[in-house]
């Protein structure tokens, strides 16, 4: 079977769309030996690059351009016929036009929170999402998406018929495991990983981090690229740099985070709304305790004993300062988080939309 995946995003910023391409790709380069039916093309603007990253023979790679509207209204389609692709499969948004009628057609939604938290998106991001959205769902023969929360909000949004949506979790890639992974001797830091957007509630995460030196010293470490956030919490952040509670390291490189998450004490993420939450999945993956709200997909994943309501400062503040403290109670949590992650390794997850294809060729 011929497929072509929409891989572009891999050269763009870090954000959802680029770990989930990220992952799904690693995760069919682990299964390479077990996917001779398939040959995937992969579309994206530097191939030469990511073959040399991910070498399977049955991973393809093509170029495709770097300007939004060459891409889908001329790329994808030359690329389909050129390459005779049986299925295609594209995050949000499916070419508009010169798609075959034999070919399979195949949407990723994450999220649809333009919809459902229309309060943190401007009126004109909302109706271009809307309106894009609804052409691709109409378009698409099926519909994959990482939760039962999108899958629930699909439903009852966008009146997609539940039948069309197949759920499929989200995968990490999980290293190899080292006594180093397990072992309580970490930095007295807390980690927060992700874009700095309103609605990841950072005036909330620096309530927090204020509460947790009021007990001990700790460093709240923010690894992320400024994107949506107001100047007054840039301003919050900058003087809890300067107090030294809050290290801003800006967007890093994908080798520096893995080493954040192998170095620091606890990861703290308490997003408005996800429609999954990769950085809890990554912390339990390199052996990290997190706290969490559980909001939106979250809580699909993560375990009952690290959920927590961001409004109780003190409360949260107490927990962080017994993950800190405490060698066998962090013991314990890390090692529910590993047991959890390994169901939602990148292979699981591949196999799962190699399943999904082989279904539907």
């Amino acid at each position: 079977m011929r497929i072509m995946l929409d891989a572009h995003f891999l050269d763009k910023k870090k954000e959802g769309n680029r770990t989930f391409v990220l992952s799904l790709i690693a995760g069919l380069d682990a299964l390479c030996s077990e996917t001779d039916d398939f040959s995937f093309f992969l579309a994206t603007y530097n191939p030469d690059y990511w073959r040399q990253r991910f070498p399977s023979a049955n991973l393809r790679w093509v170029s495709c351009s770097r300007n939004a509207w060459r891409r889908y209204l001329l790329d994808f389609p030359r690329l389909i016929r050129r390459h005779d692709i049986q299925l295609i499969q594209h995050t949000y948004h499916l070419p508009v036009w010169g798609i075959p009628a034999k070919v399979a057609k195949v949407v990723v939604v994450h999220d649809i929170l333009p919809l459902t938290n229309p309060r943190q998106f401007s009126h004109a991001f909302r109706w271009r999402f809307t309106l894009m959205l609804r052409r691709s769902l109409r378009r698409a023969d099926r519909v994959v998406c990482g939760s039962r929360f999108t899958r629930d909000a699909l439903v009852r949004e966008m009146g997609v018929e539940p039948s069309r949506i197949r759920v499929i979790p989200y995968g990490v890639r999980i290293p190899v495991q080292s006594p180093e992974i397990t072992s309580v001797s970490r930095e007295a830091t807390a980690l927060y990983v992700g874009r700095l957007d309103r609605r990841k509630n950072l005036d909330k995460l620096l309530d927090i981090i204020e509460a947790v030196n009021e007990r001990m010293s700790v460093t709240l470490v923010v690894a992320g690229r400024r994107e949506n956030v107001s100047a007054a919490v840039m301003t919050r952040l900058h003087r809890l740099s300067r107090l030294g509670m809050v290290r801003y390291l800006g967007q890093v490189a994908d080798e520096a985070l893995e080493n954040l998450f192998h170095s620091s004490g606890v990861l703290l993420y308490f997003p408005e709304a996800e429609g999954f939450g990769y950085p809890v999945l990554e912390a339990m993956a390199h052996g990290l305790p997190y706290l969490t709200a559980g909001s939106g997909a979250i809580a699909e994943s993560a375990a009952e004993e690290n959920l927590v309501d961001p409004d109780d400062t003190q409360g949260v503040a107490r927990k962080v300062e017994r993950i800190l403290t405490d060698p066998e109670y962090r013991s314990g949590l890390v090692k529910d988080g590993l047991q959890r992650v390994r169901l939602r390794s990148v292979e699981v997850m591949a196999r799962e939309f190699i399943q999904y294809y082989g279904e539907m060729g």
